[in-house]
């Protein structure tokens, strides 16, 4: 029997990123292993598992259309569960007996860190956690005064674990060289297990006429490092200059760094050009919208994945993107083309070159046919063959 803390996503009504990942990792461990979902309940003062109104949160439902608030939400009968839970000392059962292992996919708080060694007290076998990205390290200026101070102690509290799941060898790189540039003796092994993808199967192979007017998607929340702005700004002066397509937006909006990103667009959109916000959609409707569309375009400066561009490339749409982070291992294959995304010209340039080079759009039109990818149960079986080596 395997433990998977939840904690935040559990509380969670957001489905980007790390949440993502998550749902899909638990849902597919689940299909062939006993998985135990737990979450440190921090009003109950003990880890626990989750209830039925949390379980129902973890799991992929293709209709769904989630919210924008990221984080761990307690609602106020939580609270006071907790609380009268611990005044009366009940909800021990999870105390109770040894598990075989215990996997980690969030980027866990301080908080929750701290009662870690109650959890590890449990596992009779292997101690896993999932790293993402180092993001809040190596660009600042996109993350929160408080991700910057608990950062560092996440990257650390990871030496604890019998080994790190790295979703790119970007990321694996990464943590490999802030440990030895900090001095920290690497305890725990670091394996590479790419990231499932959840439209697996999904390619279109009937592509659409070459329309006069394009239809282009952009997938990712609004936020600095995403950089939606330098899109938006290369999109403005095409079409000024008499380009004809439509641009539309998939994703919430992080209250911090993605403002301005999104006035700009609630701007261009006033002023009569053809640009759309679709705000969070469900995965069904995300599927359809994929399907419709003639490519993407992701100006991400870095990723720790590029699940967007993959999803893209899934669905047979060639993808517009940069080589920041781990995308530098996502494009070679085939179907992307790359500018340099920090320069709005040069995103420009790439979106005149699929409007009007059809010869260049057909080449990586096919080229993100013939891409394959895993799916989550390829990841979940490679997680949990390795999870047995340690």
């Amino acid at each position: 029997m395997i433990l998977i803390d939840l904690t935040t996503t559990s509380h969670c009504e957001a489905n980007t990123g790390v949440q993502r990942v998550c749902r899909s990792l638990y849902v597919a461990l689940s299909q062939v292993r006993e998985v135990v979902p737990v979450c440190f309940d921090p009003y109950l003062s003990r880890w626990r598992e989750l209830d039925e109104v949390e379980l129902a949160n973890i799991e992929l439902a293709e209709d769904r259309k989630p919210g924008n608030k990221r984080g761990a939400h307690w609602p106020l009968r939580s609270r006071l569960r907790g609380c009268l839970g611990r005044l009366s000392g009940s909800a021990r059962e999870l105390y109770q007996e040894n598990y075989d292992a215990l996997i980690v996919p969030e980027v866990f708080e301080e908080k929750t860190c701290k009662r870690f060694g109650e959890l590890f007290s449990l596992i009779e076998g292997p101690k896993v956690a999932l790293c993402h990205d180092l993001f809040p390290i190596q660009l600042p200026q996109f993350s929160t005064p408080q991700a910057l101070e608990n950062f560092p102690r996440y990257l650390y509290a990871l030496r604890a674990f019998d080994g790190i799941a790295a979703n790119s060898q970007s990321t694996q790189d990464d943590l490999d060289l802030y440990w030895k540039e900090c001095g920290i003796p690497a305890k725990a092994r670091v394996e590479v297990i790419p990231l499932g993808l959840h439209f697996s199967g999904s390619n279109n192979k009937e592509h659409k006429a070459l329309n006069e007017t394009k239809e282009i998607l952009c997938v990712g929340t609004f936020e600095g490092r995403k950089n939606q702005l330098n899109l938006l700004k290369a999109a403005e002066n095409l079409w000024k200059q008499g380009e004809k397509f439509e641009l539309k937006f998939v994703g919430g909006i992080n209250q911090r760094t993605g403002k301005e990103a999104a006035k700009y667009l609630e701007e261009l959109s006033k002023k009569g050009f053809p640009v759309t916000w679709l705000g969070n959609l469900s995965d069904s409707t995300l599927k359809d919208t994929y399907q419709t569309t003639d490519f993407t375009v992701y100006p991400s400066l870095a990723e720790g994945f590029g699940l967007p561009v993959v999803e893209s490339l899934a669905f047979g749409k060639p993808c517009i993107c940069g080589q920041g982070g781990a995308l530098k291992e996502v494009v070679w294959e085939g179907g992307c083309l790359t500018v340099d995304v920090s320069s709005s010209e040069s995103i420009a340039t790439g979106i005149k070159t699929l409007l009007h080079d059809d010869e260049r759009f057909e080449e990586l039109h096919t080229e993100a046919r013939a891409r394959t990818f895993l799916g989550w149960p390829d990841c979940a079986e490679r997680l949990l063959t390795w999870m047995d080596s340690l």
